[in-house]
């Protein structure tokens, strides 16, 4: 019988081999149903910039309904909707903090919370001053030969010299 290609989108199989599978990846049925299931995770800011990319549709706007549905290559969104989605859009999206202001607190989570200096205003250079301390897990403790990469690197760092790099080829 042979090997037995599923696509999750189409929820389908069929024969692997390179000709059946490039035929059914480039079918007009898996493309859709793989842009279906992308579309389900959009959020409502790209879903609103795509519609607005588009021209309205001529058939929709008039009788309120189109032949070629979700197919159609117009926008089947009126403009009150349009900005209704907008407002939505604009309230529902959360502002991320800088990369800075969530390092800040995961230091601060992370070793306040082991009771260090609470008072201690946090700057970037004392956060990325901090030595990295590594300690091998209590299970691991107990073995007599772990291999070279579970071994935690010494306390002073490895010691190498130019000179040594130069053998490297």
């Amino acid at each position: 019988m042979g090997k037995r290609y599923f696509c999750d989108y189409c929820n389908r199989a069929f024969q692997d081999n390179l000709n059946a599978r490039k035929k059914h990846l480039h079918s007009s049925l898996h493309i859709r149903n793989k842009e279906e299931w992308y579309s389900k995770f959009k959020g409502k800011k790209q879903i609103l910039e795509e519609n607005l990319a588009k021209r309205p549709c001529n058939r929709f706007l008039s009788t309120g309904t189109c032949p070629f549905g979700d197919q159609c290559k117009y926008r089947h969104i009126r403009n009150e909707d349009i900005e209704r989605m907008k407002a939505e859009a604009e309230t529902t999206v959360p502002e991320l903090p800088p990369t800075q202001d969530l390092m800040k607190k995961w230091h601060r989570k992370h070793f306040h919370s082991q009771g260090e200096n609470k008072d201690e205003e946090l700057s970037e250079e004392s956060i990325l001053d901090d030595p990295v301390v590594f300690a091998l897990p209590p299970e691991l403790q107990s073995s007599i030969s772990l291999p070279a990469s579970l071994l935690p690197p010494p306390t002073g760092g490895w010691e190498y010299s130019c000179d040594d790099l130069a053998e490297w080829g």
